[in-house]
């Protein structure tokens, strides 16, 4: 599996602060949702209803319950104005493809213009977070639907063979 690059908190302020909208709104919604590009921007304004949402992964076909803060919440809200329930939030803006989400290649190439990496990268930051939060491998395996442990440490920078090793030492002590 390749490796995502890792964004950092100053990185993810870089781009809210000089990003113009919605790409602003699509970073800081990838980093508070740990949701895959190609999820965000099939969102339609009908899945702004209230700070809790609910959305079905492209993916894994798993649905993902999550609350986003106050100003995502009014960040959104403000790109569904004038907007009908069916829209997508994040349309295109030419006559030939506003009834089209954006294109996620449009979206990485504007964050590489500004830091090193991609609209990925914000799921690494999401997974980091989680993991300093809770300091549970497997609050954080869970909350990405990763299958597999070795993928969610993937994201977190941990070699899975010395993960192994530990545990299997501590055991030892234990016994």
């Amino acid at each position: 599996m390749k490796k995502p690059k890792t964004i950092t908190p100053e990185m993810l302020t870089t781009l809210t602060t000089k990003l113009p909208e919605p790409y602003k709104t699509i970073v800081q919604f990838a980093a508070e949702s740990g949701l895959r590009i190609s999820d965000i921007l099939k969102l339609r304004v009908h899945h702004v209803a209230d700070r809790c949402m609910s959305v079905q992964e492209a993916k894994t076909k798993k649905f993902k319950r999550f609350d986003i803060s106050d100003s995502l919440f009014v960040a959104l809200r403000a790109l569904c104005a004038l907007k009908h329930d069916k829209d997508y939030i994040f349309n295109g803006k030419q006559f030939r493809t506003r009834r089209k989400p954006l294109n996620r290649s449009t979206v990485h190439r504007r964050i590489a213009k500004l830091v090193p990496g991609s609209a990925h990268s914000f799921r690494k930051l999401y997974a980091m977070n989680v993991f300093k939060t809770t300091g549970d491998i497997f609050a954080v395996q869970e909350r990405l639907n990763h299958k597999y442990l070795s993928t969610t440490c993937t994201y977190l920078d941990i070699d899975i063979n010395k993960l192994i090793k530990i545990a299997a030492e501590e055991v030892k002590s234990n016994s």
